[in-house]
């Protein structure tokens, strides 16, 4: 633990104890025929969109023409002693008039002037929307300090948003206006304050605000204390993102932050909704689009009450490919400040790692192959300093977790010479080039970066719990780019993952049909498809077989061999074989053909045909399988089991066996006696010259 950081929160907690923090209210008086007045009107505009910097800003607008002026100006205008516009007042007794390239720097100057000033008054504000238009705002009150003014006023106002109504910034403009004595004035003194407005039918109330400030209408007018909250908790969602495939467009945006109940979303695309019920969700995928057209995209939440306003517009432009954004993780957890993650500088140098599995990101939305452009983690808090030489390295792993350090070698790497991470919202960082997935293992990202200015307790992303998640070494003095990482913890970090560009799967057929003609059957054996396809077990359906291109069986089948008993000896048959999908059906394997005959032996078992390895049964299989194997004449057999990185897993057989038929069972476990994971496994014969490799999946 770091002492600097008890230190300061002593200082903060005392700083608390001995006042009540200011709201800076910034009045700004316009008029539509005022040439200075816009540039007045986007520095406090500017202003309130920096509420890291002015946390504790109330911006108004108080127009004096056009379609909606506001109600009461004039009695302001008479309080302050306006004569000329734009006139900006700060705290009700810090004046500044003009426009202009200094107008910001001045406002931020009474700003700071004002907020720097502790407050007499707590004021606690709480709304209700009752008979159906009506906003009825309530202000409590408690004196924490006496003031020696008596002629005060409490005002009760709304601001809304006219961006759309009417040109300029008038995003916190006066709309309604009441005030009513303030008759308290002495610590410990409490009291409680309401006012009713009607609303307007064309009101928006995802932009209104209600407003309530305390001021002396005496001396220097002094504004005690102000109060400032949603007209409504009808908030739109906000940080629409949009991304294009092929006749598709992926959507997803935020999740209002609000105590009231969302029922739901509604879809704009070109301004008419698409969805019949509010949809439930926040990632939303628009079909049967066509490619290289442009689409406009703002979504609105549902509430019980009525629903928001737009989120921000996006252009979607949908091209010949294929995409899915993906999310991993949920909820709003959040690493602390002085816990690692990716962003972290509570020590000056950090290097991390973490494992997305396949069924994370199968069930999150993404089966193919494909090639990851962008990846992001959710910003609740940026890091102070900018994080210098920032690694991002990724590869494939059949590791499942971060329980084990992984040395590379890394198929990607890219360094971001200093990276500062938007707070606020998913930061989506593009790779310099695509990472090629494979669809079928694992995927490992490690982060890095070198020593920050200096460390400082802050940098967080939503994490969620899972058991060796992740996993990081951290260091104040030296840099830890490419250090072996040592600490372990339960949680990992939120990820969301783009994969575009890539073209649709290639339904693969069947490979290496076999046929073996015996008295009244034919037995057909054969291999999957390529790898490539089977990178969703899911997707696979199983097979179809044909005969003189006739289908033979009722039900789809899951193994890899099939014995054909509706034959005729002495006749001659062509075979293929289909692999059936989600997408659909294959061509066909190889042909083959054969013609059963009646056996000459007199013996009824079937005599061996050559020294061949056979199909395993059942396939898919869990946990068990049986493999069949035969030999011409008495041999030497290995029969071993490789993962699909060629890595070998378990020998199953190496011994010496009789000519004829034999079967072994693998029972799932690997050399060190641990079940293995759902997948594709080859099985491997060897037998003097002969060699054979065969697939086979398992299931759980």
């Amino acid at each position: 633990m770091k002492r600097y950081v008890i230190l300061f929160w002593i200082m903060a907690l005392a700083a608390s104890l001995l006042s009540t923090q200011i709201y800076v209210v910034g009045e700004v008086f316009t008029a539509t025929t005022c040439g200075y007045c816009p540039a007045a009107r986007s520095a406090l505009r500017q202003m309130y969109n920096q509420s890291d910097q002015f946390e504790y800003l109330i911006p108004l607008i108080w127009q004096y023409d056009g379609p909606y002026p506001s109600p009461g100006i004039g009695t302001r205008i008479s309080l302050y002693g306006v004569s000329g516009i734009p006139h900006g007042q700060w705290g009700g007794y810090l004046t500044y008039i003009g426009g202009g390239t200094t107008t910001y720097s001045n406002y931020v100057s009474r700003y700071n002037q004002v907020v720097s000033n502790p407050s007499p008054i707590i004021l606690d504000l709480d709304f209700e929307i009752i008979g159906g238009n009506q906003l009825q705002i309530t202000a409590d009150i408690e004196m924490e300090q006496t003031i020696t003014t008596t002629n005060n006023k409490i005002l009760f106002l709304v601001s809304y948003n006219l961006d759309a109504e009417q040109p300029g910034d008038y995003f916190a403009s006066v709309i309604r206006n009441n005030e009513q004595n303030f008759t308290q004035t002495t610590q410990g003194q409490s009291g409680s304050y309401s006012h009713t407005f009607t609303m307007d039918a064309w009101w928006d109330l995802a932009k209104a605000h209600a407003i309530v400030i305390i001021q002396t209408y005496d001396g220097n007018k002094v504004i005690h204390q102000a109060a400032s909250q949603r007209l409504s908790n009808l908030i739109a969602p906000a940080n629409l993102v949009g991304y294009a495939g092929s006749n598709q467009a992926t959507l997803a945006w935020e999740v209002p932050d609000t105590p009231l109940e969302i029922t739901g979303y509604n879809i704009y695309r070109d301004g008419t909704v698409i969805n019949d019920q509010p949809y439930q969700g926040n990632v939303y995928i628009d079909t049967g689009l066509q490619n290289d057209v442009s689409y406009s995209y703002y979504i609105t939440a549902v509430y019980d009450e009525a629903e928001s306003g737009p989120s921000n517009i996006v252009s979607v432009t949908p091209f010949e490919g294929v995409t899915g954004l993906i999310q991993i993780g949920s909820g709003v957890a959040v690493n602390g400040t002085q816990q690692a993650a990716p962003i972290n500088i509570y020590y000056r140098s950090l290097r991390g790692q973490m494992v997305y599995t396949i069924e994370e990101i199968n069930l999150a939305g993404f089966a193919n192959p494909g090639e990851l452009t962008h990846i992001g983690f959710y910003v609740q808090g940026a890091p102070l300093y900018p994080l210098p030489s920032f690694h991002i390295r990724i590869k494939h792993t059949t590791a499942t977790n971060a329980s084990a350090h992984d040395n590379g070698p890394y198929e990607f790497t890219q360094v971001i010479p200093s990276y500062a991470p938007t707070i606020g919202g998913w930061d989506m960082i593009e790779l310099s080039e695509p990472f090629l997935w494979n669809g079928i293992d694992n995927i490992l990202i490690d982060t890095a970066f070198n020593l920050v200015t200096s460390w400082n307790a802050s940098g967080q992303l939503r994490v969620y719990n899972v058991p060796s998640g992740y996993r990081y070494s951290w260091s104040d003095t030296a840099d830890q780019t490419n250090v072996i990482t040592a600490n372990v913890v339960d949680y990992k970090p939120q990820i969301r993952l783009l994969f575009v560009g890539q073209e649709p799967p290639v339904l693969n057929p069947p490979q290496n049909l076999t046929a073996e003609a015996g008295d009244g059957v034919v037995h057909l054996e054969w291999e999957y498809p390529e790898i490539p396809v089977m990178r969703n077990l899911q997707d696979f359906q199983g097979f179809n077989v044909y005969r003189d291109d006739i289908i033979l069986n009722p039900e789809l089948i899951t193994e890899t061999a099939y014995e054909d008993i509706d034959v005729v000896n002495g006749l001659t048959y062509s075979y293929y074989v289909t692999a059936v999908y989600v997408e659909g059906e294959s061509e066909s394997s190889n042909m083959v053909e054969a013609t059963p005959e009646e056996e000459t032996s007199a013996d009824d078992t079937v005599s061996v045909l050559a020294t061949r390895l056979g199909a395993n049964y059942p396939n898919p299989f869990n946990p068990e399988t049986v493999i069949e194997f035969a030999l011409l004449e008495r041999g030497e057999v290995t029969i071993e089991i490789y993962n699909v990185m060629g890595q070998r897993i378990r020998t199953l057989v190496r011994g010496s066996f009789d000519a004829g038929n034999h079967k072994v069972t693998w029972n799932g476990l690997d050399e060190a006696g641990v079940y293995v994971g759902s997948g594709i496994y080859l099985y491997r014969m060897t037998s003097g010259k002969y060699t054979s490799t065969k697939k086979m999946l398992m299931l759980k």
